[in-house]
């Protein structure tokens, strides 16, 4: 693959900024750009944790607030420029071959290490 084909492969197309998908607020009270973010393996992203520590909603008057935090800005301005965390080149590639809508989400339930209960969505 070239250069070209390389640039044009990473470009994203977000879904969050066309308002094709909405914020989505997780068990913890914490506001998230989608609800495909919401994952364990996502939390561990050290970006994705910036962002999370500025989006309690107890921490603000409203949810507003939230969206003028620097991270919040610098997300945005990140997507625009095909930059985003994994989760969003996954889920929302320029060249997207899937239907969004198809897209089955598994949950798990973690009690003291271990599953103790399993959703598909």
């Amino acid at each position: 693959m070239n250069k070209k084909e390389d640039h044009i492969e990473n470009q994203l197309d977000p879904m969050c900024l066309k308002n094709e998908v909405h914020v989505a607020i997780t068990n913890l009270g914490e506001v998230i750009p989608c609800c495909y973010l919401d994952t364990p393996k996502n939390n561990l992203d050290p970006e994705y944790k910036k962002l999370l520590k500025v989006s309690k909603i107890s921490d603000y008057d409203n949810i507003e607030e939230i969206y003028l935090n620097k991270e919040w800005l610098e997300f945005a301005e990140n997507l625009k420029n095909h930059k985003g965390f994994k989760a969003c080149q996954n889920i929302c590639p320029k060249n997207r071959k899937i239907d969004i809508n198809n897209i089955a989400r598994k949950e798990k339930v973690y009690y003291k290490g271990k599953v103790v209960d399993e959703k598909n969505y």
